[in-house]
């Protein structure tokens, strides 16, 4: 255990785990150790690109969207099975009117796997009038060698969806 300027950690690697703190947790994590190992181990990048990913989803753009995969990056749907990422996104923003996608959190692997989950309210409007608005927890897996995404598994009950969606898509 260590202490450096109010601030107690436990070292159990190269970079500080916090026990407690007399500084706000701000201050604390613009440590440079804790910099490197948020951008580097905690997957900073994952995030950032899930949180690319999501908004691109929400304006309907699959261009932008499809830029932040591998080349043969798909979308799992419990609607529409597996599809290549722009054929996806197009396919939901025919069926949209518009969307508003409410990010709780993006979780990164505490296991050291590229992988993260976007936690989310989907409000979703459709063309025909009808809204429906559900939690999802999106599973993304990143390519090791490019830091790509390379698959999204969506997760939600359909059941509160189903009545609402299922025939809506063109």
């Amino acid at each position: 255990m260590g202490y450096s300027e109010n601030f107690y950690y436990q070292k159990f690697s190269e970079y500080p785990i916090p026990l407690c703190s007399a500084e706000s947790l701000h201050d604390a994590l613009s440590n440079r150790g804790w910099r490197d190992y948020d951008r580097d181990v905690r997957g900073g990048f994952m995030q950032q690109a899930v949180r690319k990913y999501l908004m691109a989803l929400e304006a309907g753009d699959a261009d932008r969207a499809a830029s932040l995969f591998v080349p043969d990056g798909w979308v799992q749907s419990p609607f529409l099975g597996r599809l290549p990422v722009r054929d996806y996104v197009n396919t939901v923003a025919r069926a949209s009117s518009g969307s508003r996608l409410t990010v709780h959190d993006v979780l990164v692997s505490a296991e050291g796997h590229l992988r993260a989950v976007a936690y989310y309210l989907y409000d979703w409007s459709l063309k025909d009038g009808s809204n429906v608005s559900f939690d999802c927890a999106d599973v993304f897996n990143f390519d090791a060698n490019t830091g790509r995404i390379e698959s999204i598994v969506l997760v939600y009950d359909t059941r509160p969806v189903r009545a609402v969606v299922e025939n809506k898509y063109p």
